[in-house]
């Protein structure tokens, strides 16, 4: 019988599978394997595959989510790491993952959250895209069952980042909180 938390992920799966992303993820996939473990991370443009960067900024955004209050928790890093692994279909191994965090929490340390949301948001050049973003983020911080104060404050600034309209944002964050907390 599948734990809470693993019914919590398949469910933001679907959610994000039904926006797109199995087609960016399997892309993602795809990137990470040309470029090899340790080639540097590509971002704004530079990755030969369109849908690998969008991949690689949407999971940039998740890990927002988790960083937003400062502190990525090992739970928080046990669950990205579930959610790569998910979308991926296993494509992403454990190194994958270590690197792209490491490479994420420096960007983030060097260039700051406002910067870090205008790289995400340019990466991102369709509507799609952007809105995949902002539902996996924000499914991250869904994920405990308890959104904190700057994971809500994040919901917002990531919205207008990606150009969401605060209408259309808050139906995707009742649609993502009914899926996840719904247990």
């Amino acid at each position: 019988m599948p734990t809470e938390k693993s019914a919590q992920l398949e469910q933001l799966k679907s959610i994000v599978d039904a926006r797109g992303g199995k087609h960016v993820f399997a892309a993602a996939k795809a990137a990470m394997e040309a470029r090899g473990s340790k080639a540097p991370l590509a971002t704004n443009g530079d990755d030969a595959e369109r849908a690998g960067r969008h991949a690689l900024a949407t999971f940039d955004a998740a890990f927002l989510m988790a960083a937003v209050d400062g502190v990525v928790s090992d739970e928080e890093v046990d669950e990205l790491a579930e959610v790569l692994a998910l979308m991926t279909d296993g494509g992403a191994s454990d190194d994958d993952l270590g690197y792209l965090l490491e490479n994420f929490a420096i960007a983030l340390e060097q260039e700051g959250l406002d910067e870090r949301l205008s790289n995400i948001a340019d990466a991102l050049d369709t509507e799609d895209s952007r809105r995949l973003a902002f539902v996996t983020a924000c499914g991250i911080a869904y994920l405990d069952g308890q959104v904190a104060e700057a994971e809500e404050a994040l919901f917002s600034r990531l919205s207008e980042a990606l150009r969401i309209p605060a209408d259309e944002a808050d139906i995707l964050l009742d649609e993502i909180e009914r899926a996840l907390t719904s247990r």
